[in-house]
């Protein structure tokens, strides 16, 4: 299946339940992209945060960079910096078998 989890929230907890899934369902072969909202890009610019930490991990799963509107030169953490992307000016979300928001 592919599917889109877009993590929108600003509370922490939540975006790592977000995360946590994500990376479940890529453990059994899941095609997953993230979006990442402005909320939860506000979490990321502590690169001790957990979450930044989470991220740049993507490439374990084989997922792909992230996608953000988050001005990606403002990330002074390089491992994440290659974890995201900006975001596609289209989205086609009928690519996608499911759609979960967090």
């Amino acid at each position: 299946m592919k599917i889109l989890i877009q993590l929108q929230s600003s509370n922490e907890q939540l975006c790592h339940e977000g995360l946590s899934l994500a990376f479940a369902l890529a453990s059994f072969d899941h095609h997953i992209q993230l979006w990442l909202g402005d909320d939860m890009t506000n979490l990321l610019y502590s690169y001790n945060h957990q979450l930044t930490k989470m991220l740049t991990s993507l490439d374990l799963y084989d997922m792909p960079p992230a996608w953000t509107t988050l001005d990606l030169s403002s990330i002074v953490y390089p491992p994440l910096q290659s974890n995201l992307s900006a975001l596609p000016e289209k989205i086609y979300l009928d690519n996608f078998d499911s759609i979960l928001n967090f």
